[in-house]
C-alpha cells in the first residue's frame, strides 16, 4: 500500500503548467483589481484652464526641441530652444509662440494642477496600468497611485457618456513604455483626461498618449512620441524630439471645476503650484 504521504517528485511539464497558472492568476488578479476601482472611483469633474486653455505646451523653465516636431496649439516659456523661427527644420507651429496671454496661461496652469490634486477622494489602483494588452478598461473617476507605468495598451472607456472625467494623480512620476497605447472608447474624449504627476513625466519613444499632463517639474517626450493634450511643467522643462503634440477639444461643453473659472486667477499669484507631499499617494 502507498501511504498518503509519499510524494512524487512533479515533472518538468507539470511545473511549467503550475508556473503559467500563477501567471494567469497574477495578471486576472491585477485586472480585477483595476475594474474594482474602476466602478468604485469617486466621480471626477472637468478641470478649466484659463488662459491656458488654448497652449499645448507650457515650461515653467523652458521648452526644449530636436528634430522636426508638431505642436498644434500655441507654446509658451521664458526659454525656447531648438525651435529658430520655427521652420520646417524645427518646430511646425500651428498656434502662437509667446502670445499676450502667456504669463496668465502659467499662473493658471498652475491652479489647474492644484485642482486636479484636489480632486477625489481617489481610489488607489496598481502602479503599472497596462500590463498586457488584454487587460479590461478604465471607466471614469479619480484614481491614485505613487507612480504609474504603462507599458502596453491601457484602454479609456466612458461608457457612451462624453462628459466622462478620468483623472490619474501620481505622487511621483509617470512613465510610458515603447511603443505603449492608450486607446479611448465608449465616446471618451482626450480633453476629459487629466494626469496630474508630481514630479516628472516622460513618455516612451513611438508611444502614444492621450489627457493633458500636469507636471510639478518636467515633461520629456522622446523619440516619435506622440500626445494629443496638453503638456504642462510647471516648474521645469518641456522636452520635445522629433514629436506631434495635438492640443484636444471637446465636441461638447464640458462644466468646469467650481472656482477655476477661466481668467479668474488671482492676478500677481505664482504660477508655481505647492510642492507635493513625499511618502504617499495624492
Amino acid at each position: 500500500m502507498t501511504s498518503v504521504l509519499d510524494h512524487t517528485a512533479p515533472t518538468s511539464s507539470t511545473l511549467r503548467r503550475v508556473g503559467a497558472a500563477a501567471a494567469t492568476l497574477a495578471l486576472l488578479a491585477t485586472a480585477g483589481l483595476l475594474l474594482d476601482q474602476s466602478g468604485s472611483a469617486r466621480a471626477a469633474t472637468a478641470i478649466g484652464f484659463g488662459e491656458a486653455d488654448s497652449f499645448a505646451v507650457l515650461g515653467g523653465a523652458a521648452i526644449k526641441n530636436t528634430g522636426t516636431s508638431t505642436v498644434v496649439g500655441d507654446i509658451g516659456s521664458t526659454t525656447i530652444t531648438g525651435d529658430d523661427d520655427l521652420t520646417a527644420d524645427d518646430i511646425l507651429l500651428a498656434g502662437a509662440k509667446n502670445p499676450s496671454s502667456a504669463a496668465q496661461a502659467q499662473l493658471d496652469a498652475g491652479n489647474a494642477y492644484t485642482v486636479t490634486a484636489g480632486q477625489g477622494p481617489a481610489q488607489s489602483i496598481p502602479v503599472e496600468l497596462a500590463p498586457a494588452a488584454a487587460l479590461p478598461p478604465v471607466l471614469p473617476g479619480v484614481y491614485s497611485s505613487p507612480t504609474f507605468e504603462i507599458t502596453n495598451t491601457m484602454t479609456l472607456d466612458a461608457q457612451g457618456d462624453p462628459d466622462a472625467v478620468f483623472v490619474f494623480k501620481a505622487a511621483s512620476s509617470l512613465t510610458t513604455g515603447s511603443s505603449s497605447k492608450i486607446l479611448l472608447t465608449g465616446s471618451a474624449q482626450a480633453c476629459n483626461v487629466y494626469w496630474q504627476v508630481g514630479s516628472s513625466a516622460t513618455l516612451g519613444t513611438n508611444s502614444t498618449f492621450v489627457g493633458n499632463i500636469l507636471a510639478y517639474a518636467s515633461v520629456t517626450l522622446t523619440t516619435g512620441a506622440d500626445v494629443v493634450g496638453r503638456l504642462y511643467a510647471s516648474t521645469g522643462t518641456v522636452t520635445l524630439d522629433s514629436n506631434t503634440v495635438t492640443r484636444p477639444g471637446c465636441t461638447t461643453p464640458v462644466t468646469s471645476t467650481p472656482g477655476n473659472t477661466p481668467g479668474t486667477t488671482t492676478p500677481g499669484a505664482t504660477a508655481t503650484p505647492s510642492a507635493p507631499a513625499t511618502g504617499g499617494a495624492p
